[in-house]
């Protein structure tokens, strides 16, 4: 069943009301990284919504929260971070991240080709310091020669096994939105989180 949009946010106070009530709130997964990365490309064959996310060739084109309802969960596609970012990006993220209990996970979406950069090292910081939980996918992959991708994701897989990476899942996922390698995956990764969440309450 494709996403149905619920509305964009550009600060708190704009968030789905059903969402700022604990009692009400779905659980979110949220979606972030770097202007460009490709994330928009690869929630369209995620969750099988043409319609849903508008896709551009141009950096900085998401300026707002999108808020989008999936059955029992509510994802959240943010503006990327970097070239391109919203002034208001640092506060945004912590508006979304900062002590709401209804965040399950984030993923931090990572081009293959250039592997990780220091926005991305910083974010990775905020998420531990905010206590929460995320996974690391890389982007792309049909763009990115097999010796790049191999020596990218290896580092990848290393700094997400540092002991200061409490709260990053220890795999991460390659994926690519042109030939869908790897989406099944990680849909199937999001559909485990789901379910596990489910029968924890």
């Amino acid at each position: 069943k494709p996403c149905k949009f619920v509305l964009s946010a550009p600060s708190r106070e704009f968030f789905p009301a059903k969402q700022l009530n604990a009692e009400t709130a779905l659980p979110e997964y949220v979606f972030l990284g770097r202007s460009n990365v490709g994330k928009s490309s690869l929630l369209d064959v995620l969750f099988l919504s043409k319609m849903a996310v508008r896709i551009s060739k141009h950096p900085g084109c998401t300026k707002m929260a999108n808020f989008f309802q999936q059955h029992t969960m509510m994802l959240v596609d943010l503006p990327g971070y970097g070239y391109g970012a919203p002034r208001n990006i640092s506060s945004l993220y912590k508006e979304i991240f900062f002590k709401r209990s209804c965040i399950k996970s984030a993923f931090i979406l990572i081009k293959s080709k250039e592997g990780f950069m220091p926005s991305d090292e910083e974010q990775m910081e905020n998420l531990e310091k905010w206590e929460v939980p995320y996974t690391i996918v890389f982007t792309q992959a049909d763009r990115t020669n097999v010796g790049t991708l191999q020596c990218n994701a290896e580092e990848a897989r290393k700094k997400i096994l540092s002991p200061s990476h409490r709260f990053c899942f220890q795999e991460i996922f390659v994926t690519s939105a042109t030939t869908k390698d790897g989406v099944d995956d990680l849909r199937c990764y999001l559909a485990a989180r789901c379910n596990l969440l489910k029968r924890r309450l």
